[in-house]
């Protein structure tokens, strides 16, 4: 009886104590900040959510763009210059658009998008809108009047009317050099509708932001 006692004893001593080191939280802790990050994934996260900060700590919510790359034509299989200017508008720390509006050197083409974008993970957007293809002078079948497959194909003025609709689809990736200013590499697949067929272009490219 005086071992089981004793051993009674032991183990309500040991249960006592560990309720006081749970309640009284670990030896010589200070106190602590309910708003600090408690993972290196928080912390990480918190220094991204300060980038998009100004300088009084309000979040920039506008962007102007100027976007440089190259669109590759599947009918021709060609690519050709693209420049491009880009607005951007974020809506919460989730959601955001853009009005994108590029010019497809040598056709003489003009691409007028506005997609919707959901940040994925970090500063990865993925982006889907609806859009428009212009090529003011219409000499040529194909997305961005580019010929199907012939150059100097002729067509009848009834199969040049436009502008054409499109759907894009694209992912984009923020790179911060600075609070105000970012590099955005892109990728994008551009569905573009012309005589009743869907017509592919591919938009790769980067575009230099600036945050306000």
């Amino acid at each position: 009886m005086t071992k089981f006692q004793d051993v009674s004893g032991l183990c309500l001593a040991v249960a006592l104590v560990a309720v006081l080191g749970v309640v009284a939280g670990p030896a010589g802790a200070g106190p602590t900040d309910e708003h600090a990050p408690a993972t290196p994934v928080e912390a990480h996260d918190a220094h991204e959510d300060t980038r998009d900060h100004d300088a009084h700590g309000e979040r920039f919510r506008n962007g102007l763009a100027v976007f440089l790359g190259g669109t590759l034509v599947e009918a021709d299989d060609q690519t050709f210059l693209t420049l491009g200017a880009e607005y951007e508008r974020v809506l919460s720390d989730r959601w955001g658009f853009q009005v994108v509006v590029e010019y497809v050197r040598d056709f003489d083409a003009w691409v007028l998008t506005a997609p919707v974008g959901f940040r994925v993970v970090d500063a990865l957007w993925f982006l889907a809108g609806p859009g428009l293809e212009v090529d003011p002078r219409s000499r040529r079948l194909g997305p961005f009047g580019a010929g199907r497959g012939t150059v100097g194909h002729s067509v009848e003025p009834h199969e040049e009317e436009g502008p054409h609709f499109l759907w894009r689809f694209g992912l984009a990736y923020g790179l911060h050099l600075s609070h105000e200013f970012a590099l955005m590499p892109s990728f994008s697949l551009d569905l573009v509708r012309e005589h009743g067929e869907w017509e592919r272009a591919w938009v790769l490219g980067v575009g230099l932001t600036y945050h306000f």
